[in-house]
């Protein structure tokens, strides 16, 4: 079942405070929307072309930014997938040979 909070709790507390930029870039979004909406909607024609380039532009420099946002997320994510491999390797578990969990154990009908 998907949990649906607005602020996180246990686990995922530490993922959130360690990417920062994640709710950055939820927040941009949000801002991006509306305003898209708005630009749409509430800029008529009877506006100047400055209004629509400074206003198109502005947005123009929040998508570019939201684009920062992931580059940056995921070179972090790429990051922290390498470092646990990494560590699996160290400890033996990242060989190529066929470990069993422990919590299911091996069921010899499934072979046959």
């Amino acid at each position: 079942m998907a949990r649906l909070y607005i602020w996180p709790s246990g686990p995922r507390v530490a993922t959130v405070r360690e990417r920062p930029w994640r709710r950055l870039g939820a927040g941009i979004s949000l801002v991006l929307a509306v305003m898209f909406t708005a630009g749409v909607y509430f800029l008529g024609d009877n506006r100047p072309p400055k209004v629509y380039a400074w206003y198109w532009s502005v947005i123009m420099v929040l998508v570019l930014w939201l684009f920062v946002l992931a580059v940056r997320d995921m070179s972090h994510t790429r990051a922290k997938i390498l470092e646990k491999r990494r560590a699996a390797r160290r400890n033996g578990r990242g060989s190529a040979r066929q470990v069993e969990s422990p919590e299911q154990p091996h069921d010899p009908r499934i072979d046959s």
